[in-house]
């Protein structure tokens, strides 16, 4: 499938609401709520689909692998807040924004079970020091997994394909 760009508007309207509202109203956070719940039952809808036409090779139950898949782009602080349906998640930093986020958004990690640290190619260009990020992210969560990784060059996309892999056998999904 193509993305027509002209179509796309960019952000995540649903994470940059849940962000500012959602404290503020305990009915508009249940609200929030029925939306993951639709947005998981939609990808559940094409993950069906792709299995009925034999694209996807899998023997498992849609609803509970998009329970597994559902995420929020482009925000910290959203899916920390309320509980998204996810069995497990994950944060992608990118090595540009910096290793001050775990005291930006502790939230996020304290709830999330791994950190995946993306672009480390580029440790020596921008100002993150991977120790001082560690130390960080581990003074808010001791089990938090942190994966370095860089889509640019290989390094440690293994070691994050495995750690879904592990995530998604210990909820039952047969890979």
């Amino acid at each position: 499938m193509r993305v027509d760009q002209n179509k796309c508007r960019g952000g995540c309207p649903i994470g940059n609401i849940a962000q500012e509202m959602g404290d503020l109203n305990e009915d508009f956070r249940k609200r929030l709520q029925t939306v993951y719940a639709g947005l998981q039952s939609s990808i559940a809808q094409l993950l069906d689909q792709a299995m009925s036409q034999e694209q996807l090779d899998m023997d498992v139950d849609t609803r509970e692998l998009a329970g597994f898949i559902v995420e929020n782009v482009g925000n910290l602080v959203c899916p920390a807040e309320f509980d998204t349906g996810a069995h497990a998640s994950a944060m992608i930093l990118s090595v540009p924004e910096g290793d001050d986020k775990p005291l930006k958004y502790p939230l996020m990690f304290t709830k999330c079970q791994a950190l995946v640290v993306n672009k480390i190619d580029a440790l020596g260009i921008f100002d993150l020091d991977l120790h001082v990020l560690r130390k960080r992210a581990g003074q808010l969560n001791l089990g938090m997994n942190v994966l370095p990784l860089s889509c640019k060059t290989g390094e440690g996309v293994h070691e994050w394909i495995q750690w879904l892999e592990v995530e998604m056998r210990s909820y039952g999904f047969c890979l």
